[in-house]
C-alpha cells in the first residue's frame, strides 16, 4: 500500500494539471490514498476472504432459517465437513474448484468502498504530520541536543499519536461497511429481530425509529475491540515506518 501510495504521489506531483487544479495537499493525499487502496484490494482480496473463511469454519453462521434448523442436523454437519479447510493454499484451491474462482473476490465492491479507510487514515496522518497540529517533534527536541533518549521518544511519540487519531476517525466513519463486508464474505444472512413489534401500541413512527436505532446499533457492534486493535496496530506501524524511513534516508545520503 505504501509503495503504491508514494509511487502515485510522486507521479501526481510531477503532473502540472493535478498540482494546478488540486492546490490542497490533503485532497491529493486522499485521492492517491484511495487509488492505492483499490489496487491493494484487488491484489490481496482473495487472502482476506480466505482469512475470514478459516476463522469462521465450523461455526454455524445461520445460512438456514430457524424453521429449517431442526430438519437438517445431519445436513448441517455434512455442510460443515465440506467447508473444512486445512490451510491457505488448500482453502484457495477448494473455493476456486467448488464455488468458482470469482468467489475469491467476494466482497470486492465493499472492499473498494472501504479503500476510503486507509485513504482517510493516511490523508489525516499526512495533514497532522505536515502541519505538526498535535505534537511538533522538531520544536520539542530543539533544546535537547544532548539527550538522545528523550529526542528518540519524542520523535516516536508524534507519529504514534498522529496515527492513533487518524485511524480512530477512519474506523468510526467506515466501520458499518466493514461489518457488511465481513457478513458478505462469511455468507451470513441477518435475520430480523422478531422481538421488535412493528405495531407497538399503534405508534408506527415510534416503532420504526426503534427499529432503525436497533439496526444502527448492530452495525457498530464490536466497535470497541476493533478500535483498540486497529488503532494500536496503525500507531505501531507508523512509528516503525517513520523510523525505517529515517534510517534508510540517512544511509542513502552517505
Amino acid at each position: 500500500y505504501f509503495y503504491f501510495f508514494h509511487a502515485l504521489r510522486r507521479w501526481v506531483g510531477a503532473q502540472d494539471f493535478f498540482t494546478e487544479s488540486l492546490s490542497s495537499d490533503v485532497v491529493i493525499d486522499l485521492g492517491v490514498g484511495y487509488v492505492a487502496g483499490v489496487i491493494a484490494v484487488l491484489v490481496t482480496g482473495p487472502l482476506w476472504l480466505v482469512n475470514t473463511r478459516l476463522k469462521l469454519q465450523g461455526v454455524n453462521i445461520g445460512k438456514k432459517s430457524c424453521n429449517n434448523n431442526q430438519e437438517g442436523s445431519t445436513e448441517n454437519e455434512k455442510q460443515q465437513q465440506q467447508q473444512h479447510y486445512t490451510g491457505i493454499c488448500q482453502c484457495i484451491y477448494k473455493i476456486s474448484k467448488e464455488e468458482g474462482i470469482q468467489t475469491l473476490w467476494n466482497g470486492t465492491l465493499t472492499s473498494i468502498i472501504l479503500a476510503t479507510n486507509p485513504a482517510i487514515n493516511l490523508g489525516i496522518y499526512m495533514m497532522l504530520k505536515r502541519h505538526h497540529l498535535i505534537i511538533d517533534a522538531t520544536t520539542a527536541t530543539a533544546g535537547r541536543a544532548d539527550d538522545d533518549d528523550a529526542n528518540s521518544i519524542i520523535r516516536s511519540l508524534e507519529p504514534f499519536v498522529n496515527a492513533l487519531l487518524s485511524k480512530f476517525i477512519a474506523t468510526i466513519i467506515t466501520y458499518p461497511i466493514q461489518v457488511l463486508q465481513t457478513r458478505h464474505r462469511a455468507g451470513i444472512i441477518i435475520k430480523q429481530n422478531e422481538d421488535i413489534d412493528d405495531n407497538f401500541d399503534g405508534e408506527t413512527k415510534q416503532s420504526t425509529t426503534r427499529d432503525i436505532g436497533y439496526r444502527l446499533a448492530g452495525m457498530y457492534r464490536g466497535l470497541e475491540s476493533k478500535l483498540l486493535q486497529t488503532c494500536l496496530n496503525s500507531a505501531i506501524m507508523f512509528v516503525v515506518y517513520e523510523r525505517l524511513v529515517d534510517i534508510l534516508t540517512s544511509l542513502m545520503s552517505r
